[in-house]
């Protein structure tokens, strides 16, 4: 595109302090292991939201994760933060569309 070459990025995030808090994108912990069902879990609600996109256009994401019967602390300990970070929006990322994002 344009004249360069798409390349590889490999990110590596982190969230959180301490055993019940932390978590990473590079190796396993205790959280990623509490919430591997919703994470799994996550995965298809994305897919469903991509494809019923114009239903969800207007759905916020802590009613998303309500829906679809997430816990308050994967949303509060892994959605929000990444959300966070991916879009910029700091804290305020409560009433931003599930859709978009």
């Amino acid at each position: 595109m344009m004249g360069y070459e798409a390349t590889e990025v490999k990110l590596q995030i982190s969230f959180g302090k301490g055993k019940d808090g932390f978590w990473s994108n590079v190796f396993p912990s205790h959280l990623v292991q509490e919430f591997q069902k919703d994470i799994k879990k996550f995965g298809k609600v994305l897919k469903v939201v991509h494809f019923l996109e114009i239903v969800f256009a207007l759905v916020p994401v802590w009613l998303l994760l309500k829906i679809f019967f997430f816990s308050k602390g994967f949303g509060d300990k892994m959605v929000y933060p990444l959300m966070a970070l991916f879009l910029g929006t700091g804290i305020h990322i409560f009433p931003l569309n599930s859709s978009r994002g």
